[in-house]
Order: C-alpha cells, then structure tokens, then sequence
C-alpha cells in the first residue's frame, strides 16, 4: 500500500491517469484511509483546475486577480457542499 510520501510523489500521475492499475488501485485506498492525503489530492486538483481556466493576461496583476476570484469561488463552492 501506498504512504504519505508516495502519494505526494505520484499525485500528478494519478491526476494525469498514468498510474498502472495496481498502482491505481493502491493509490486510491491510501486515499480512502487518509484524510489529510484526500485533501491533498483535492487542493491539487482544484489548483490545476483554476490555471487551466485562467485566460492569458499580459499584466501580471490581471493574473493574480483572476487566479484569486476563481480560488475563492471553488473555497466557497466547497463551503457550500460541506
């Protein structure tokens, strides 16, 4: 079985679907045993997310403005669904 430090490790790859299925299968119990993995995994995806709906910005501003309004939105979608 996967520990904390494979998880962190592997987390893009499980992401990305590149695990093989054991390792996906292993994955996915540490997941189901360890919150603090689980939220891990949750932040990491809602990161990837929010960059990839961030449009291009020539000001860097803009991008730190767009990035924190999507940020605090899935915060609070979060919020919501608890």
């Amino acid at each position: 079985m996967f520990k904390c430090r494979d998880i962190h490790a592997h987390a893009s790859d499980y992401l990305e679907r590149r695990l093989s299925r054991w390792d996906r299968i292993k994955f996915r119990l540490h997941l189901f045993i360890c919150v603090d993995c689980r939220n891990f995994i949750r932040q990491l995806a809602t990161t990837i997310a929010a960059l990839a709906r961030v449009k291009q910005a020539t000001d860097p501003k803009q991008l730190d403005d767009q990035l924190a309004r999507l940020l605090k939105a899935h915060r609070a979608d979060q919020n919501h669904k608890q």
